[in-house]
């Protein structure tokens, strides 16, 4: 067996980073400082910080040195309201903003080129990164399919475009030497998109289940929050909290929201940031039992999710299997059950099938019913989130899931 004592010299490209709290700048963050705890080199391009809530305090170009990892970031341009036209160009800004630093870093001959898709558009530049350090391993790791999403979102409309993106998304995928995905589901959606098998395997998020509260800080922290908020302890919580945008489907459960308005024991909370959020404000400006909050800081997450009773999920039919909403791990871990209703077929749809409770999609009637049942039985809750619990531990546990990683990487090493 080959013994690795050189250093490795790993470069991430990708629009999200550290310190956003959800999503894929999470989970980039944390494979960055994971591997740097290993004692690998990693240098980071990626842009000023702006998700989830679309907005940038300082856009400019700057240096960080955060936990042994150089981070560099990029300005974009960040529209107000991002659809269509305009996320596509603010997509575009930071390739073309990063264009420069990341050719930079491609002359220092890293072993590992890792690029993060969303965004897709930053797959083109990294091709070029071939004829700069041809050694280099060339891996694309793709957290959702954003051109898939786009279009059936009708965020991007027209079969011309798609046509044309289908076709350069195909080329771009045959270039990279290693293309890594969520999940099965997804993993056959790149085979169905002529990928090579041998090219692929699955990377899935992951979660740090040996920080969970203990059973005394639970029962206090949830006694806090609950009192701060002014919501009594034998109220009934449900939250969401995360991304909120129009892959969630948060406009359809306001819907569901209002069949609860004459029950004074259940309290909602939306909790996050996204470019939805203002109209969500507006829409449950009059709901009394409605609360709306940002993001919690990752020191304080898992206090938050600890207060729920029972967790929202709810997913657009349409980007199925083309998503996976990293919210869910955390969910799980909390010991909370939780509500989705995504497609039987997709893969949170599976998860739900096994260890949560999952409506029909694009049924509000079939939502509402599965949230009654989840309100009157507290057994049922309690099981379901024991089920959550366990079902992370054995599939999703941090160190578990970056050392198959590192594994991968390792054993497709060039000789450099």
């Amino acid at each position: 067996m080959k013994s690795f004592v050189v250093l490795i010299k790993f470069l991430i490209y990708g629009i999200n980073f550290y310190p956003e709290l959800v999503g894929i700048g999470k989970y980039s963050g944390e494979l960055a400082f994971w591997l740097s705890s290993k004692g690998y080199e990693i240098r980071v391009i990626t842009a000023t910080k702006y998700f989830p809530d679309w907005r940038v305090k300082e856009n400019s170009y700057k240096k960080e040195f955060i936990n042994n990892v150089l981070i560099k970031r990029c300005p974009l341009w960040v529209p107000m309201n991002p659809s269509g036209l305009k996320r596509i160009m603010h997509l575009f800004s930071f390739s073309i903003t990063s264009f420069i630093p990341f050719i930079k870093e491609c002359f220092s001959k890293p072993n590992v080129i890792f690029v993060v898709a969303p965004s897709i558009a930053c797959a083109p530049i990294a091709l070029i990164s071939k004829l700069i350090s041809p050694k280099s391993l060339l891996m694309l790791h793709i957290q959702d399919f954003e051109i898939d999403a786009a279009f059936s979102l009708k965020i991007l409309k027209g079969n011309q475009i798609k046509k044309l993106l289908t076709y350069l998304e195909k080329i771009i995928y045959q270039n990279f030497d290693l293309i890594s995905t969520l999940n099965l589901k997804m993993l056959e959606k790149c085979i169905s998109k002529g990928v090579p098998k041998d090219k692929l395997f699955i990377f899935p998020n992951w979660i740090d289940t040996r920080v969970a509260l203990t059973k005394k800080e639970k029962l206090l922290s949830n006694n806090k929050i609950r009192k701060d908020l002014n919501i009594k302890q034998d109220d009934i919580i449900l939250m969401y909290s995360g991304s909120m945008s129009k892959k969630q489907g948060l406009e359809e459960l306001i819907e569901v929201i209002k069949n609860f308005e004459e029950k004074n024991n259940i309290k909602w909370i939306l909790s996050g940031q996204g470019p939805l959020k203002n109209k969500l404000i507006k829409k449950t400006k009059n709901m009394r039992n409605v609360l709306v909050f940002n993001l919690r800081k990752a020191s304080e997450i898992k206090k938050w999710l600890n207060i729920a009773d029972i967790h929202l999920i709810p997913q657009k039919s349409e980007v199925k299997d083309l998503v996976m909403p990293s919210k869910l791990l955390g969910i799980m871990a909390s010991g909370k059950p939780f509500i989705t209703n995504a497609d039987s077929n997709s893969e949170l749809g599976e998860i739900a099938n096994a260890v949560g409770m999952r409506t029909e999609p694009n049924n509000k009637e079939s939502f509402k019913e599965g949230l009654l049942d989840l309100i009157s039985d507290e057994v049922l809750r309690k099981k379901l989130g024991l089920k959550g619990i366990k079902f992370v531990q054995k599939n999703y546990e941090k160190d578990y899931i970056l050392k198959n990683f590192e594994k991968k990487i390792k054993s497709n090493l060039k000789n450099n």
